[in-house]
């Protein structure tokens, strides 16, 4: 009997299949990870998280709230947002916010309506999409933010004293 030879070549294909195998398993697990790890984020949100055809019924349950307005694709404010979190927590403010994804706001003029007399007269709108928003009796007294910038942990900290917020 005869041995039959493989050639090379099939041996090459069988170490590329294998290659190949093994890259799409490692996709396969990192693809499954960052989606596991967004469902997770869904599914345990840190604050409160309404929209903004929800913020009319919500302020008139809860008059005076404290809204956190942030894009949740805005992967510069990150750092920031794990700074605040630990802020909340360590102040037990957590029950004081909402949230509300500035990405799916398509007119601010719909928060304009909820602007105190004040801030009206003042002509201060809603300019940053990264803002801290203080709503008393229904209408937003404060806004941190009355020109564009990018938010940070000692401008919140300040702001929150300012009003009220804090008892330190």
């Amino acid at each position: 009997m005869q041995r039959k030879v493989i050639p090379i070549k099939n041996y090459l294909m069988v170490v590329l299949l294998f290659c190949l195998l093994i890259g799409l398993i490692y996709y396969l697990i990192v693809w499954y990870r960052v989606t596991d790890d967004y469902t997770k984020s869904l599914n345990n949100p840190f604050l409160a998280t309404i929209n903004v055809n929800e913020l009319e019924n919500y302020i008139i349950d809860n008059p005076d709230i404290i809204i956190y307005l942030a894009d949740s694709y805005d992967n510069d404010i990150d750092f920031f947002e794990e700074s605040f979190k630990n802020y909340i927590i360590s102040n037990d403010l957590k029950k004081e916010f909402i949230y509300i994804d500035s990405r799916k706001i398509d007119d601010y003029s719909a928060l304009d309506e909820y602007l105190s007399d004040d801030l009206k007269t003042k002509k201060i709108g809603i300019v940053n999409k990264n803002n801290i928003l203080i709503v008393k009796d229904g209408k937003i007294v404060d806004i941190l933010y009355k020109n564009s910038q990018t938010i940070n942990i000692s401008d919140v900290e300040i702001f929150l004293e300012n009003n009220g917020v804090l008892d330190d």
